[in-house]
C-alpha cells in the first residue's frame, strides 16, 4: 500500500499504484492499495523537500526573478517560456539528478523526539531487512509489456526539450541543423546567454 498526501503530484502515483494493484486478490489490492494521509505525518518526504527547497529550488527562483527584474524575460510571452523551457530545463535536470544521487547515498542521522527512519536511503529501500523493517515488496503478476502499456494509459510523455513541437520546428529552421547536433547548456550562466541570444534572433524574424 502506498500513502500519500492529498497533493495533485500524486494523482498520478494513486493511479498507477490502483493499476498494478489491480492484478492482486488481497484485502489491500485495487482502491485500497493507496491512502491519503496528513502531510505533516509524511515526515522524510517532507523533510527531502525542505532540503531540496535549501539546496535547489531557492537558486532557480532567484535566477528566473532576476531575469524577470532585468526585463529578460517576459513570463507572459509564450515565445520567452518556449526559450526558457528548452535553455533551462537540460540543466535544471542535471541539478536535480545530481541532487538525487548525492541524497541516496548520504547518511540520515536520528533525532531527538523524531520518529524518522536513519541510514542510507539506497541501503534502506533495497535492504530493508538491515534495518528491521519489513520488506514489503511483492512479485508483479505481469510481464513489463504489461508495465509500459500501464504507463502509456495512465501517463503523457514529456514533450522534447520541454517545448512545444512547433517551436522545435522553428528553431530546426532557424539554425539550419537538427536539434540533436546542436550543443545543449551545461550550466545556468550558459542557459542565460543562449536564451538571451535566442529570444533576440526570435524576435527579429
Amino acid at each position: 500500500m502506498v500513502r500519500r498526501d492529498a497533493g495533485s503530484e500524486n494523482v498520478i502515483i494513486r493511479d498507477r499504484q490502483v493499476a498494478l494493484r489491480s492484478f492482486h486478490h488481497d484485502n489491500m489490492s485495487g482502491e485500497n492499495s493507496f491512502t491519503v494521509g496528513r502531510s505533516t505525518a509524511n515526515q522524510p518526504i517532507e523533510m527531502v523537500w525542505s532540503f531540496l527547497k535549501r539546496s535547489f529550488t531557492q537558486l532557480w527562483r532567484n535566477i528566473f526573478k532576476n531575469m524577470i527584474d532585468l526585463n529578460l524575460f517576459n513570463n507572459a510571452d509564450n515565445l520567452h517560456i518556449q526559450c526558457i523551457r528548452f535553455c533551462f530545463l537540460p540543466v535544471i535536470q542535471m541539478h536535480l539528478d545530481r541532487f538525487r544521487q548525492t541524497w541516496n547515498v548520504h547518511r540520515i542521522r536520528s533525532e531527538p523526539n523524531r520518529e524518522v527512519p536513519t541510514g542510507i536511503p539506497n541501503v534502506m529501500f533495497y535492504q530493508p531487512l538491515r534495518y528491521g523493517a519489513r520488506d514489503c515488496s511483492c512479485h508483479l503478476a505481469c510481464n513489463i509489456a504489461v508495465l509500459d502499456d500501464i504507463a502509456d494509459s495512465y501517463t503523457e510523455a514529456n514533450p522534447q526539450y520541454g517545448c512545444s513541437r512547433e517551436f522545435r520546428d522553428l528553431l530546426e529552421l532557424v539554425n539550419g541543423q537538427n536539434l540533436h547536433e546542436s550543443d545543449l547548456p551545461a550550466s545556468p550562466n550558459d542557459a542565460n546567454v543562449l536564451f538571451i541570444e535566442m529570444v533576440s534572433l526570435l524576435d527579429s524574424l
